[in-house]
C-alpha cells in the first residue's frame, strides 16, 4: 500500500497486490515509521512501492547477500566489466595488427571509433530508459547485444564487418560500463564506493596483463586475435544467462504505483529526444573523429559533421525544454545543479587523459623506447594497471577518508602534475617515463571512482541511472574529442619535427642531399634498405633523429593535456561533500524466489 500527501492509505491495484505477493514482498507490516525519511517522498508521491524499497541492511529478507539471485546479479556484473577487455580494450591494443590481418584497409581505425559512438549514445538511452521502465531487460538485450556483435567479429574474413560488430559490442559495452547503476541500487549507500571498486578489480588479470596476453594470443595460437572474441562469446553467454535468472529488480509497476495503470510505459519514452540525442551525438563525434586523422580539420565533411551534430544537439535542448513534457530523455534542469556538473567534467578530464594514454603510450614506446612486440606489451600495462590500482585505493578510502571535495581536488591535481611532468621525459629516461605514467594512471583511477560514488547522491534516486548515463556519455565524448586533438597535435608537430630533427643528423652521418626524401619515406615505412646509399652509420642517426622527432612532440602533447587538467581542478571545486550520504540504506533490493526468505521485523528500522 503507498501513502497519499494527506497520509491516507490507498488500495494497491489487484493486478499488482497478486504480482508482488509472486514476489515475495520484505514485510507487508511495514509503516510509514519504518521507511528512511529520504525514500518517503517517492512513497507520497506515489513513485514507487513499499516492496521496491530495500530499507536499510536490516530490512532485508535473511540471507539476501548470500542469496542465488544476489550474488548471480554481482557475478554477471564482473563478467561484464570482463566482456569490455575481451571485446575491445584487448583487441584495440593490437588494431595495426588486425589489420595487416584481414586487410590492409585504411578504415581499419573506425573498429575503436564506432565501440566509442555506440557505447556513448548506449549510456544515456540504458541509465533514462532504465530509470522508468525498469532495468532487468535492459541489461539482458544489451548483453545479448554485445554477444551478437562478438560473434560477428570471430568470424570477420575483413576490417568492415569487424567494424559491423564493433558497432553491437559497444552497445553492450555501454550497458556493462553501466554495473554502477546496479551496484548504486543493491549496497548499503556507505560501501558503493568499495563494491564499484571489487568490480573494476574482478577483472584484475585483464587489467593489469591485457596487452601481453592479446599479444601473446597473436604470437602463440593459430586464431591468434580471434581468441579475444571467441573468450567474449563465452564470457556474453555466461552474463545474459545470469542476468535473466538472477536479476530482477523492481518492475515497472512497482516504480510507478499510481500510474503504472493509468499511463502507458510507452508514454514515458521520450522519442523525439532519442532520435535528436542519437544523431546529433553521433554526427558531432564522427566529424571530431574523423579530423586530422582520415580527413583534414578544414575539410566540408569534418566541419560540416561537427556543425551539424553541434545544431542537432541544440535543438535537442530546445525539445526537452519545451516539448518533451512530463519524461524527457535528459532533463535540462540537471545541469543547475552545480555538484553535479562539478563532479561530471571532473569524470571527464580523467576520462581525457585515460583514454589518450591507452592509445598514445604504446606509440610513445615503440618510438621511443622499445619495438619488440612482447616489451611494447609489457610497458602498455602500465595504464590500465595503475588506474585499477587507484579504483581499488578508492574504494577503501572514499568512505573512510570523507571531504569528497578535497579527494576529488587533491586526485585530479596530482593526475595534472605527473601528466605534465611527462613532458620532460626523453629516449633515454625510460624509468622516468613509466613512473610518471604510472603515478598519473593512479590518480585517474581514483578520480574516476571517486565520481562514480558521489555523482549520484547530486540527484535523487530515482534519476540513479540517468546520473551515472549522463556521466559516462559525457566522460566518452569528452575523451573522443581529446584523443582527437592529442592525436592532431602529434601528428601536425611530427610533419615539422622529423625533418628538423632527421635531415641535419642524415646530412651530417653522410647521407646525399638527394637522397633525403626516400630516407623520409622509407623512415615513415619502417624500412630504409632501399634508401640510395644508406649505411648502418646513417641509418641509426636516422633513428636517433626520428627518436627526437617524437620526443619533442609528444612533449607538447603532454603540455596540451595539463590544460584539460586545470579545468578538471576547477570543476571539482564545485564537488560536493557527501559524508551524510553514506548511511546504511539500500535504495532498491532484488526480488524472486532466490532472494531467501521474509524476514519481519517489529521494531523500526535505524540507520547506521
Amino acid at each position: 500500500m503507498a501513502a497519499t500527501p494527506t497520509g491516507e492509505k490507498t488500495p494497491m491495484p489487484d493486478d499488482l497486490a497478486i504480482h508482488t505477493e509472486t514476489i515475495q514482498p520484505v514485510s507487508t507490516a511495514k509503516t510509514d515509521n519504518d521507511i528512511p525519511e529520504e525514500y518517503r517522498a517517492e512513497l507520497d508521491n506515489g513513485d514507487i512501492t513499499v516492496e521496491a524499497l530495500g530499507g536499510t541492511v536490516d530490512d532485508l529478507p535473511a540471507g539476501y547477500y548470500r542469496s542465488f539471485n544476489f550474488i548471480g546479479t554481482i557475478t554477471a556484473l564482473c563478467f561484464g566489466q570482463i566482456s569490455c577487455y575481451f571485446g575491445f580494450v584487448m583487441p584495440a591494443n593490437i588494431l595495426t595488427i588486425i589489420n595487416e590481418d584481414i586487410g590492409p584497409n585504411p578504415n581499419y581505425v573506425w573498429t575503436a571509433l564506432i565501440w566509442n559512438l555506440t557505447q556513448a549514445v548506449a549510456f544515456v538511452l540504458v541509465g533514462r530508459l532504465s530509470d522508468l521502465l525498469g532495468r532487468r531487460w535492459f541489461f539482458i538485450l544489451g548483453n545479448a547485444i554485445g554477444l551478437v556483435g562478438s560473434i560477428i567479429a570471430c568470424v570477420a574474413p575483413n576490417i568492415p564487418v569487424l567494424i559491423v560488430g564493433s558497432a553491437f559490442i559497444g552497445i553492450g559495452a555501454g550497458v556493462q560500463l553501466s554495473f554502477s547503476m546496479v551496484i548504486g541500487e543493491l549496497i548499503p549507500n556507505k560501501y558503493r564506493g568499495f563494491g564499484i571498486s571489487c568490480i573494476f578489480v574482478s577483472a584484475l588479470p585483464l587489467t593489469a596483463f591485457g596487452p601481453v596476453i592479446i599479444r601473446s594470443m597473436v604470437l602463440h595460437t593459430a586464431a591468434g586475435w580471434r581468441w579475444s572474441f571467441y573468450i567474449n562469446v563465452i564470457v556474453l553467454t555466461i552474463v545474459v544467462a545470469l542476468f535473466y535468472f538472477c536479476y530482477h529488480p523492481p518492475t515497472y509497476e512497482m516504480l510507478h504505483a499510481r500510474r503504472a495503470h493509468n499511463v502507458s510505459r510507452w508514454k514515458m519514452v521520450d522519442f523525439v529526444g532519442i532520435l535528436l540525442f542519437t544523431a546529433g551525438l553521433l554526427v558531432l563525434l564522427l566529424g571530431i573523429s574523423w579530423g586530422g586523422s582520415i580527413y583534414p580539420w578544414k575539410s566540408a565533411k569534418v566541419i560540416g559533421f561537427i556543425v551539424g551534430g553541434a545544431v542537432i544537439l541544440i535543438l535537442l535542448v530546445v525539445w526537452e525544454i519545451y516539448g518533451a513534457g512530463e519524461y524527457p530523455l535528459i532533463p535540462i534542469n540537471l545541469f543547475r545543479n552545480r555538484h553535479y556538473v562539478g563532479v561530471i567534467i571532473t569524470a571527464a578530464v580523467g576520462s581525457m587523459v585515460y583514454y589518450s594514454l591507452l592509445v598514445l603510450w604504446p606509440v610513445q614506446i615503440t618510438e621511443l623506447y622499445d619495438t619488440d612486440i612482447m616489451a611494447v606489451g609489457w610497458k602498455s600495462c602500465v595504464v590500465a594497471g595503475a588506474a585499477l590500482i587507484g579504483q581499488g585505493a578508492c574504494g577503501v578510502f572514499v568512505r573512510i577518508l570523507g571531504k569528497h571535495k578535497l579527494q576529488m581536488i587533491i586526485s585530479v591535481s596530482l593526475l595534472t602534475a605527473f601528466t605534465g611532468a611527462m613532458a620532460a621525459t626523453t629516449p633515454t629516461t625510460p624509468g622516468m617515463a613509466v613512473t610518471f605514467i604510472f603515478l598519473a594512471s593512479v590518480c585517474l583511477g581514483y578520480v574516476e571512482n571517486v565520481a562514480l560514488t558521489i555523482g549520484p547522491f547530486c540527484l535523487e534516486q530515482a534519476d540513479l541511472g540517468l546520473a551515472l548515463g549522463l556521466l559516462g556519455a559525457t566522460r566518452s565524448t569528452l575523451a573522443t574529442t581529446a584523443q582527437a586533438i592529442f592525436e592532431t597535435i602529434l601528428s601536425n608537430k611530427l610533419i615539422t619535427n622529423i625533418p628538423k630533427y632527421v635531415i641535419p643528423a642524415v646530412l651530417d652521418a653522410g647521407l646525399p642531399q638527394s637522397s633525403v626524401d626516400a630516407l623520409l619515406a622509407g623512415l615513415s615505412a619502417g624500412n630504409m634498405t632501399g634508401v640510395p646509399d644508406i649505411t648502418p652509420a646513417i641509418e641509426a642517426a636516422a633513428t636517433e633523429g626520428n627518436k627526437q622527432a617524437y620526443s619533442h612532440s609528444f612533449q607538447i602533447v603532454y603540455l596540451a593535456a595539463v590544460a584539460f587538467g586545470c579545468c578538471g581542478i576547477m570543476a571539482a571545486l564545485n564537488a560536493p561533500n557527501s559524508e551524510s550520504k553514506f548511511t546504511n540504506i539500500v535504495p532498491r533490493k532484488l526480488h524472486g524466489k532466490g532472494v531467501g526468505k521474509v524476514q519481519e521485523k517489529d521494531a523500526p528500522a535505524t540507520e547506521a
